[in-house]
């Protein structure tokens, strides 16, 4: 029976998955004598990590495997794992110019893909299905299928590098390493990737502890490195000129920069101020006070962004002991983040670009406007007079700039037959610098992740896709990105790479220049003496790497073996040792009747978490007809979501405070309050006085797995409520 009739007629693909590959390229894989080399001890059905540079075809390698992995195993099923939808969708389009003759029964998922939590059904009948990592665990955690790993026959794990730590790519092989632990069937394990890194190793030997490290993470004994090959293999290597450019430090303080920071000092001076009306005998109140004697003295620096979410987060408890004062902290912490953030953004660009970017901040968090609280108030007077003072200064910044310098190296390297990926330390930068280039008569397009970071929206796989495609229809000049760029994604007419006030380590230097496709392209990292000094010790320890990856390959197998049969224990007990707390968190589970939630800004609207309810297990109701009345609605700032009977209609906010409480959802027809995340604290009903936490994840909050589903009971109650 064909794909389509299994599914009963359901479209598994989206608009955006039937994009046409590039019919220039000869359709079918034809790899070359280094290649070949590359995908022989997968061949022999053993696990394997690809370790080949960027740009020498470990996607081509990757799919002559899959091709002949499923025709030694014809009932086989291969899961393709990448990083982010981008790289999903990337692989998706290869496989009509690679595997052609699986293009109808190659799917693709990612977290946003409507069937998604069908997995363990696809899983079950076709041959490729390319997907996010979390799709996997979300199929086991959910019930749907505990041993949906054993449905696959091949696992391939793109950009391996991330096996380690709590990575999603290390979860999943942790699940791996349990299951086979107790004998159950496990899939044969691909990695690829370019750059397995050296873990920050300062030494030989602790560059060889992490990557054996990798390789215990994925069942691995052995590394396909080019040998026989290597002449071949050299040809193929892209020539690139890499260039580190460092900024001469300024003379003088920037005028911007002495408005911001004299407002934040003044800032700082008054919770200095607040830290007088602490007890030293109180728990929480000693906490806060230790926080406040702790700040950081370079205001943007990512110190300084941490004290400012640490003093926030310790403001927390103190309201139900003293409103006012944790109110006041909690204002000063979320104006420090933004001036500190704004600082980041003024080094960058200019002063023009730095008070857009504050006004669009202070817009997103609902600050910065008359009010009839007197510190908010207070605070939006201020604001308003620094923004005149920054105004006043623009004319007094330096000529001399390091976007000016940037603005130079474009003029230098954009061309028209090629695209430059000019890479950002936040998504916040990424919005800020395409519209100064729009300005400055420049086609930019951005490229950023889909789950929301540092305040900025995140980006819906539709405009991702669309960045790409104008890209390679030569509607743009280049891309501005974070580091979702950095890895795998295949540009073909990317002549250059502009690290841009950022650095990383080893591997996202390696993999950021690997995105250069033209030969004789340029890599050029340009920053402060900070900046530079890391890119060269990158270099080294890229070095490091290469030796380490070379003598574990020479390594006496015996010995090799010995080091990973020893990790791999160790992997077990930490898994086993994990899953047992898990079990007794979940046997000693608190009961959602004993606590409530309230506002985080104001602590006056209260839910009783007995009218919280699920819908489809993720999304958190409130059933609760009274709270209408202090609710206002407002219109969507994004688009939609929809899935089936569930679609986003208004936002909601609290009318007390006019803080963002949540979306309205409409499900089943009903119109339903729907809670943020991170716009409500939780406490015990019990406690006198209360002692809020934060909700930063509804998966942390203890009483989460107590919370039961929506009704029917549950949906007459809010008919014509909203």
């Amino acid at each position: 029976m064909e794909i389509e009739k299994k599914l009963e007629n359901i479209d598994i693909l989206s608009d955006e998955e039937n994009e046409e590959m590039d019919t220039k390229e000869q359709k079918g894989l034809n790899l070359r004598l280094f290649q070949i080399e590359l995908t022989e001890i997968a061949k022999r059905g053993c696990n394997t990590i690809v370790c080949s540079d960027t740009g020498t075809g470990k996607t081509r390698i990757a799919f002559d495997i899959i091709k002949d992995h499923l025709k030694k195993n014809p009932e086989g099923h291969v899961g393709v794992l990448a990083n982010n939808a981008v790289l999903v969708a990337q692989h998706y389009k290869a496989v009509k110019l690679l595997l052609p003759e699986y293009e109808e029964s190659t799917m693709m998922l990612t977290g946003s893909s409507k069937l998604s939590k069908n997995l363990h059904l696809f899983a079950k009948f076709l041959p490729i299905i390319i997907m996010t990592p979390a799709l996997i665990l979300n199929t086991i955690d959910s019930g749907n299928d505990p041993e949906i790993l054993s449905s696959f026959t091949l696992l391939v794990f793109d950009e391996c590098h991330h096996t380690y730590g709590e990575h999603i790519f290390n979860k999943v092989m942790r699940r791996y390493h349990i299951e086979k632990d107790k004998g159950y069937s496990v899939p044969q394990i691909l990695g690829l990737t370019a750059t397995l890194g050296t873990g920050a190793a300062i030494s030989l030997e602790k560059a060889k502890t992490h990557i054996i490290g990798i390789m215990a993470n994925l069942d691995v004994e052995e590394l396909s490195i080019v040998t026989k090959e290597k002449e071949n293999y050299d040809k193929f290597l892209k020539n690139v000129k890499t260039e580190i450019i460092q900024l001469p430090k300024q003379p003088i303080k920037d005028s911007v920069d002495e408005v911001i920071e004299t407002f934040m000092a003044e800032l700082e001076r008054k919770v200095q101020m607040a830290k007088d009306h602490l007890s030293e005998n109180d728990e929480d109140e000693e906490a806060m006070r230790d926080v406040i004697l702790g700040i950081p003295d370079d205001k943007r620096s990512n110190q300084y962004i941490t004290w400012c979410k640490k003093l926030e987060e310790r403001a927390h408890p103190l309201m139900g002991k003293n409103l006012p004062l944790s109110t006041e902290i909690k204002l000063y912490a979320k104006y420090f983040k933004i001036l500190s953030e704004c600082l980041e953004i003024n080094l960058c660009l200019r002063g023009e670009s730095t008070l857009l970017a504050l006004e669009e901040k202070l817009e997103r968090e609902n600050l910065g406007k008359p009010s009839l609280v007197t510190i908010e108030n207070d605070l939006a007077n201020r604001t308003e007079n620094m923004k005149k003072k920054m105004t006043e200064m623009f004319t007094h910044q330096s000529k001399d700039r390091p976007i000016d310098k940037l603005l130079k190296l474009l003029q230098e390297n954009v061309k028209q037959d090629s695209v430059i990926i000019i890479f950002v330390r936040t998504r916040e930068l990424v919005f800020c610098l395409e519209e100064f280039l729009k300005r400055e008569n420049y086609k930019f397009g951005r490229l950023t992740g889909q789950q929301s970071g540092d305040g900025a929206p995140a980006m819906s796989q539709k405009q991702q896709d669309d960045v790409i495609n104008k890209l390679n229809a030569g509607e743009l000049q280049g891309i501005i990105a974070t580091d979702i760029a950095g890895e795998g994604l295949n540009i073909e007419r990317c002549s250059g790479a502009i690290r841009y006030m950022c650095v990383g380590n080893e591997i996202t230097s390696r993999q950021f220049k690997g995105r250069i496709r033209k030969d004789e392209g340029t890599y050029i990292t340009i920053g402060e003496g900070k900046h530079t000094i890391r890119e060269h010790l990158n270099t080294q320890r890229a070095l490091l790497m290469t030796d380490a990856v070379n003598e574990i390959c020479n390594m006496r197998q015996e010995m090799l073996k010995e080091k990973l049969k020893k990790c791999r224990y160790e992997i077990l007990l930490e898994e086993k040792r994990k899953q047992q707390k898990e079990q007794e968190e979940s046997l000693s589970k608190k009961d959602h009747s004993e606590y409530a939630v309230s506002c985080t800004r104001c602590g006056k609207f209260d839910i009783d978490c007995e009218n919280i309810f699920l819908i489809k297990g993720t999304h958190h109701a409130v059933i609760d007809k009274n709270k209408a009345a202090k609710i206002t609605q407002k219109r969507l700032k994004k688009k939609p979501y929809k899935e089936d009977d569930l679609e986003q209609l208004m936002e909601w906010y609290h009318d007390n405070c006019a803080e963002k409480l949540g979306t309205v959802y409409l499900y089943k027809g009903i119109r339903l309050p729907v809670m943020g995340q991170g716009r409500f604290v939780y406490y015990k009903k019990q406690d006198k006085p209360r002692k809020p936490l934060p909700i930063i994840k509804w998966k942390f909050v203890p009483f989460e797995k107590s919370l039961r589903e929506i009704g029917e009971e549950q949906l007459m109650e809010m008919s014509g409520v909203l």
